[in-house]
């Protein structure tokens, strides 16, 4: 075998820094009249490569971490409580992880090779809270307090492209006007704002039977912008058809 041919094991450490552009946009699940944003500008990379070598052309594998920088914006697409294209929110944020990969590589002359390689790079989730822009705050609080109101008053069905959506509330008005079915009202309430209500955390919600009104519920609920840590309150109205107390 010619010395040339005779395959050789090596090892190279390697950072890749890139400038890239990675756009994304989302209809905002509770309020369709926002839209979400995002945008990855920078894309870098620091691995160690173990291959094997045949003359001029190296098959390797590498391994090592990745970061990237990402940016997040919410718009008013609507106009619905601000002009349409009005920036409610921003956020940015470096995102560290790992990455694998495999390639080839060769060398066409002194100094000078190509190569061809596939990446793979796992970053993870997570959530992360928006900063408010200024002049918008009041326009993004009512915004959310205003997408509550369409997640309680949204029934399961009602949207065709997304038939789980809401908190599904119109299962409860032929229950009994009982304490029951205000632990049922109550947990479903919970549970529909965490699905599809991430700007906030709820603190609190309190289902009460009116004193006065027949057939009457009022959900109360205390919530916290997670981008502010303010807390605001909202009494929502919920009347069962037929109920009656037991």
């Amino acid at each position: 075998m010619p010395a040339s041919a005779i395959p050789t094991r090596a090892r190279r450490r390697a950072v890749q820094f890139s400038a890239t552009r990675i756009d994304g946009s989302n209809i905002s699940p509770p309020f369709p009249g926002d839209t979400l944003h995002s945008r990855t500008d920078f894309i870098g990379t620091i691995a160690g490569r173990v291959g094997v070598a045949w003359d001029r052309t190296l098959l390797y594998a590498k391994g090592g971490g990745a970061w990237v920088h990402d940016k997040y914006w919410e718009v008013d697409s609507a106009g619905a409580f601000s002009p349409v294209g009005t920036v409610f929110a921003e956020a940015d944020e470096v995102r560290w992880g790992w990455m694998v990969g495999a390639g080839i590589e060769h060398a066409f002359a002194p100094n000078w090779s190509a190569k061809v390689e596939y990446n793979y790079l796992d970053l993870g989730t997570r959530r992360l809270a928006f900063s408010l822009t200024v002049a918008n705050q009041s326009a993004f609080e009512e915004d959310i307090h205003q997408a509550i109101r369409i997640i309680l008053g949204t029934n399961h069905g009602e949207r065709v492209m997304r038939p789980d959506f809401g908190a599904g509330l119109r299962e409860f008005i032929f229950e009994p006007l009982n304490v029951t079915t205000c632990r049922k009202v109550k947990t479903r309430v919970n549970e529909a704002i965490a699905e599809w209500e991430p700007r906030i955390d709820v603190e609190s919600v309190d289902v009460r039977i009116d004193g006065t009104v027949r057939n009457l519920l009022h959900i109360a609920m205390t919530y916290r912008l997670r981008s502010t840590n303010t807390l605001h309150n909202l009494v929502y109205p919920f009347y069962l058809e037929e109920g009656s107390a037991k």
